[in-house]
Order: structure tokens, then C-alpha cells, then sequence
């Protein structure tokens, strides 16, 4: 996702947790691989309190580590 914040956790009528706008998520290299259109995009993206710091450091492809440490930043903010 690279971009969990507040603003972006939704909760539904039955109290599901949602997430949404996927504006800064992308796809991955592989797939990228097979697009002559898609160019890699290798920016920080995220809002400046809840990006990692290997994001602010090396930005970049990074896993699913980026949005746990994002929504540890939410939790400690509740």
C-alpha cells in the first residue's frame, strides 16, 4: 500500500476494517517486466509521519514491512 494512515482506514457498517486509496501502492517488478508501457517508479511515496525509515533512507521497492511499521505509527497515535 505504502501510504496506511488514518485517513485511509475505513470501517464499515458491519465493523469490518477496510483500507483504501491505493493511489501510491504499485505493482510488482515482475509484473512491471511484462508492461513496455509501465516504467518502475522508484520514488518515496507515503506520508512524511508514517513512512519507515528504510523508506526515507533508500526509498524504493520495500515489502509488506513498510505498512506494519505505518500502522504500528496508527495504533500508537490511537
Amino acid at each position: 500500500h505504502r501510504d496506511l494512515k488514518p485517513e485511509n482506514i475505513f470501517i464499515d457498517y458491519r465493523g469490518n476494517i477496510k483500507i483504501g486509496d491505493f493511489g501510491t501502492s504499485f505493482v510488482t517488478r515482475a509484473f512491471m517486466a511484462l508492461q513496455n508501457d509501465v516504467e518502475y517508479d522508484d520514488a518515496v511515496a507515503g506520508t512524511a509521519e508514517y513512512v519507515s525509515p528504510e523508506m526515507q533512507l533508500e526509498g524504493g521497492m520495500h515489502g509488506i514491512e513498510v505498512d506494519y511499521w505505518a500502522l504500528g505509527c496508527v495504533f500508537f497515535e490511537m
